[in-house]
């Protein structure tokens, strides 16, 4: 799947109208915040989830009867191999009350469960937030061998340490990833009890990596990256080489991350920033 772009009218700390458009398979999105990077990514997970479509919780009894203006319209046009499609929903808290999924080279429109019937036979994004977890899991791919797992660990570090940066990695054969090397990194990680976001992300391309190499494909990757620990031109170099990775090996990629507009930093999607106007 490539998603080819998404537009919304406003969700949870991501309040305002936003869009974008996505020609490659490398996309970057920069918010003012981690709070609306959250919002983003819960909204595409509620997008693409397929539990969660529910029409009759608009008059649920227990709940009377729901505001629907509080809700939020989203627009997703993504291709795969075989058909393009655009996915229009209503979401409402964590529900979606409306559904139609449209096969835009044919006009045919599936509604509610029909649509939620071929959302479910379609490889669907992985989406992947930060966890608050001393360990990260292996959520894209989990190594079948020895052989696998170790390789996997090699093109971890490898990236890490192209990027100069201390922190090593190691997996293990459940599929954990644990950090050490760097005592900055591990006191953070051992005090917040969170995987930091920046060695997230490099253990998540190179699972990315190892599934398309074993398998022949990946399902597009939605994440993201928080600045914390690395500086900006640090945080710049990672973001270069990630989409290097995904041109080179073929990758769909999409990673939200929050950073001053006023900072040097790869080219992204901007959106505005309108923090001075929240209440």
């Amino acid at each position: 799947m490539k998603i080819n772009s998404i537009s919304h009218n406003g969700y949870g700390k991501m309040w305002y109208p936003f869009s974008f458009e996505n020609q490659s398979r490398f996309g970057l999105i920069r918010t003012e915040s981690y709070d609306e990077i959250y919002s983003f990514i819960h909204l595409l997970r509620m997008m693409f989830g397929v539990l969660n479509q529910n029409s009759v919780y608009l008059t649920h009894p227990l709940r009377g009867k729901i505001d629907t203006r509080k809700g939020t319209q989203c627009t997703i046009k993504f291709e795969t191999n075989k058909h393009k499609y655009c996915l229009e929903r209503y979401i409402v808290s964590n529900f979606s009350t409306e559904t139609r999924l449209t096969k835009e080279e044919s006009g045919i429109v599936y509604n509610n469960d029909d649509a939620i019937s071929i959302l479910k036979k379609i490889i669907r994004p992985k989406i992947i937030t930060n966890e608050t977890s001393y360990y990260q899991k292996s959520s894209i791919y989990k190594s079948a061998s020895y052989n696998e797992m170790k390789n996997m660990e090699k093109l971890a570090n490898s990236i890490s340490t192209s990027l100069g940066i201390k922190a090593k990695l190691r997996l293990n054969y459940e599929g954990r990833w644990t950090v050490f090397g760097d005592d900055l990194v591990e006191e953070f990680n051992s005090k917040t009890m969170i995987f930091p976001s920046f060695l997230q992300l490099i253990t998540n391309l190179s699972q990315a990596i190892m599934k398309k190499r074993v398998h022949g494909y990946c399902e597009t990757i939605l994440t993201c990256l928080e600045s914390v620990i690395l500086n900006r031109l640090e945080t710049s170099t990672l973001l270069y080489q990630a989409k290097s990775i995904a041109n080179t090996e073929q990758i769909d990629l999409l990673i939200c991350f929050d950073c001053d507009k006023t900072e040097s930093v790869i080219d992204a999607i901007e959106t505005p920033r309108l923090k001075c106007y929240e209440y």
